[in-house]
């Protein structure tokens, strides 16, 4: 019975510090910008080299907000690299005007980025609101790219 029981919490542990070894292995590039956005070459530039500051053998994961402009720029260049791609889609049949910001704060608690980088232009309200939240979150670094 000592030995089933052994057996049981080892194969626990070995699951919990592999979980563990996953998420630290990870490293996560958050993309926020105006949808007005135009210029893929300062995109891709950006994201190439905050990518250079991710840990040795970390997978590199990018999280973006869906929207046209800089985050699909964004996308295409992180599956080109073949990085790992989520988007965080606003759901503004559901929340009307307040969709960005409450797909925002999702995105930013939910991804937990070591890394974000907002490419602002045309005083765009959103972009502004997660520079906003960047700048309060402990821990992530910001890259601001105006135009």
């Amino acid at each position: 019975m000592l030995v089933v029981i052994n057996a049981f919490f080892t194969r626990r542990f070995r699951l919990f510090i592999s979980a563990i070894s996953a998420t630290r292995m990870a490293y996560t590039i958050l993309v926020t910008g105006s949808r007005a956005w135009t210029n893929r070459a300062l995109v891709e530039e950006h994201l190439d080299g905050v990518a250079r500051l991710a840990p040795a053998g970390a997978a590199i994961r990018l999280v973006h907000g869906g929207a046209r402009g800089a985050d699909q720029m964004a996308a295409a260049h992180a599956r080109a690299r073949g990085w790992h791609v989520k988007s965080y889609v606003a759901d503004w049949v559901r929340y009307k005007r307040a969709a960005g910001v409450r797909r925002n704060a999702e995105m930013l608690a939910d991804a937990r980025p070591d890394v974000a980088v907002a490419f602002h232009r045309d005083k765009s309200r959103g972009t502004a609101d997660m520079i906003r939240r960047v700048r309060a979150t402990p821990g992530v670094m910001l890259v601001l790219v105006e135009e």
